[in-house]
């Protein structure tokens, strides 16, 4: 993953999962910071036949979280126990992908780049690992906001709809 460049991380804000939610949304994004990155930790749906999460993202612009089909991303996902190597690249989705992930819990981390910036696109590079029974997985995802705005907020979400049921978020801001 990126490096920040030994910049000073601050929290920004954060969301602990106690009853399950459809989505967590952090929000404080603002020009006092060039570089955001969100955290995520211990991440399960709460589907009891499958625990699995297909995190996503979504970018706010004046608290709204922007649904048209303006995401772009590329995915990288090889996992043990197997041999097996995934590519992916989805264009003009509503959301970003943030992990393919099938396994039993999660954690991971994004970087948001020119979330600021109303002249450039918003990127973000990210990267999780997950583990099920005797199985690993990881991935790395990057991706475009393919829209010139200032971003607010991000909310997260499991895709295939299922709630989230347990997991802690964090954004913080680097100067």
């Amino acid at each position: 993953m990126s490096n920040p460049n030994a910049k000073s991380a601050v929290l920004i804000d954060s969301y602990t999962i106690s009853t399950a939610v459809s989505s967590v949304v952090l929000t404080g994004m603002t020009s006092e910071y060039s570089l955001y990155q969100v955290f995520w930790a211990n991440v399960r749906s709460d589907n009891p036949g499958s625990y699995h999460a297909y995190l996503s993202i979504r970018f706010q612009e004046s608290g709204v979280s922007n649904t048209s089909s303006i995401y772009d991303t590329n995915g990288h996902e090889p996992y043990g126990g197997g041999s097996t190597v995934s590519e992916r690249i989805n264009s003009n989705l509503d959301k970003g992908i943030l992990s393919q992930n099938s396994k039993d819990e999660q954690g991971g981390a994004v970087l948001i780049f020119n979330s600021q910036d109303n002249t450039e696109y918003t990127y973000y590079e990210a990267q999780n690992v997950g583990n099920g029974s005797g199985y690993s997985r990881g991935d790395k995802h990057l991706g475009a906001f393919k829209t010139n705005s200032i971003i607010d907020g991000v909310e997260l979400y499991d895709r295939v709809g299922n709630n989230l049921g347990t997991g802690y978020f964090a954004l913080y801001g680097y100067k």
